[in-house]
């Protein structure tokens, strides 16, 4: 019996000791911008996203994912420090805001354990980018990568942008075999029926199509260099459409955006939390960059407000907080707080008329024949 025992042991310890660690994971992030939750995983019925379903099939749609901001560059800082923008001084459209010289960005941090970082390529923080990423432009690609690093890629897709959504131009749907008929648009309560409103929908639903073959071919150049089974994906938008009611606005349609997750096999302990496919947490853009910190194996920095929200040590939130500040030319401070089911907005500058905000977006709309 000792030597039984003792045998055991020793496999044990044998097997400690030669049990490989899994590879840190690839982190990819694919965005678009100004769209809302219009893809087919999402139930709406009148997208054609096949590539992004196909993902989402094989993985996790979060239905209360937001942007903390209505609009690009307060969501994109939010989304790439960990913080709000409100804390960092970055609430205001086309600003430059000196911020702290300590404050290190999601590409940082990941590039000192090792990642190869890139960004291909809107940047739009509110602060210089510079120096912050491995790769910066429009060539920026994890295949430029040394052989050995794991990689941190974002490609960001302006396709889907208010201005190719509110104007036509037959070059950006060249690639599409069929379009969506303004005809058979289901309009939201809120639009007039009109021929204006039926068209610019039917255009930007033409346009999610183009995102979803971007990101198609992204799953593809993936598969070709066997990176796939390695790399965590996500995929989601910047804020609401670029149209009244939605970019720009602290309603839920304004702040409120897709995001699919997909996860390798062998990297599914990390979302342990995630017990199916169709995901009701809570999450925002300021809560992005502690989680893959997390999914990287990288402690986050004290000074982030964002939570991680995958795996064994996922924090639930209970409030999604929101900022609406000026915007190019438009001034205004309003803030909201979402509790799963009610929203409470506040508006700063209640003596400002609703409708000098409302003209400076739609005079520059409804431009599509």
């Amino acid at each position: 019996m000792r030597i039984l025992t003792f045998s055991i042991i020793i496999i044990i310890i044998y097997s400690s000791c030669t049990q490989q660690p899994t590879d840190p994971p690839n982190i990819l992030w694919i965005s678009a911008e100004d769209i809302s939750p219009a893809w087919g995983c999402y139930g709406d019925e009148q997208a054609t996203t096949p590539h992004i379903d196909e993902l989402a099939g094989q993985g996790y749609v979060f239905t209360k994912a937001f942007s903390n901001a209505p609009i690009c560059s307060p969501a994109r800082s939010t989304l790439i420090t960990g913080m709000y923008a409100t804390s960092l001084g970055t609430q205001n459209l086309r600003s430059e805001i000196p911020v702290p010289e300590d404050l290190k960005i999601l590409p940082e941090l990941m590039s000192a354990q090792g990642y190869y970082t890139t960004n291909n390529s809107k940047t739009d923080y509110n602060f210089s980018p510079e120096g912050r990423w491995d790769e910066n432009g429009n060539t920026a690609h994890w295949r430029n990568k040394p052989d050995g690093l794991p990689f941190f890629s974002v490609f960001n897709f302006g396709i889907t942008h208010e201005g190719h959504a509110n104007t036509y131009n037959p070059e950006d749907t060249k690639s599409l075999d069929q379009r969506h008929n303004a005809e058979d648009v289901i309009l939201p309560p809120y639009f007039p029926d009109t021929r204006e409103f039926r068209s610019i929908l039917a255009h930007q639903y033409d346009l999610i199509t183009v995102f979803d073959q971007e990101v198609g071919k992204l799953v593809n150049q993936l598969k070709e260099d066997n990176l796939y089974d390695n790399t965590i994906i996500f995929v989601f938008a910047d804020h609401g459409y670029g149209l009244p009611r939605y970019k720009r606005w602290l309603y839920n349609t304004g702040i409120q955006v897709p995001f699919v997750l997909h996860v390798p096999e062998k990297y599914k302990d990390k979302v342990s939390n995630l017990t199916t496919g169709l995901v009701d947490q809570m999450v925002g853009f300021v809560d992005f960059t502690p989680t893959v910190l997390k999914l990287a194996g990288i402690e986050r920095r004290e000074m982030m407000e964002g939570k991680n929200f995958l795996g064994p040590n996922a924090i639930s939130k209970n409030y999604i907080f929101g900022y609406r500040d000026r915007a190019d030319d438009v001034y205004d401070m309003s803030r909201s707080v979402f509790d799963g089911r009610y929203l409470y907005i506040r508006n700063y500058m209640p003596q400002k008329p609703y409708i000098v905000s409302l003209l400076n977006h739609v005079t520059k709309r409804l431009s599509i024949n």
